[in-house]
């Protein structure tokens, strides 16, 4: 159990660090750049997902069970990847349809809903100590 504890603690720090590189991808690219925020949140996404691959394994999750360090990085982007629907359909509910304007906070709302759905999915399918 405390070992448990202690996955998901460093996890959450780790989405915690990649979440603020995320949203700090994504509000320059809109605001600094000019681009579109459905183009933007899919590149910030992707440079989020990166960094929390590599932070993850290093400081988070042990004893993998794929060995093949390509073919994990592929299977940890395509299961953050299997949550972005949810990810997206949030933050344009929440932009267009609501109201809210605020798109960090739109952003928040949408990263914690998949926060959970991925932890839960790594942890499971790719690491052998969840």
């Amino acid at each position: 159990m405390i070992k448990n504890n202690k996955v998901f603690i460093s996890y959450f720090f780790i989405c915690a660090l990649c979440f603020l590189l995320d949203t700090f991808s994504l509000l320059s690219l809109v605001y600094l750049f000019h681009l579109d925020y459905k183009l933007s949140e899919i590149i910030g996404l992707f440079i989020g997902n990166t960094c929390n691959y590599f932070l993850s394994t290093k400081f988070a999750f042990k004893n993998p069970k794929y060995h093949n360090k390509i073919k994990e990085y592929f299977y940890y982007l395509f299961l953050a990847f299997c949550s972005y629907p949810v990810h997206h359909l949030i933050l344009v509910l929440s932009t267009n349809y609501f109201g809210l304007k605020f798109l960090a906070f739109n952003k928040l709302l949408a990263v914690t809903a998949s926060f959970m759905i991925t932890y839960l999915l790594r942890k499971k399918i790719l690491f052998q100590n969840g």
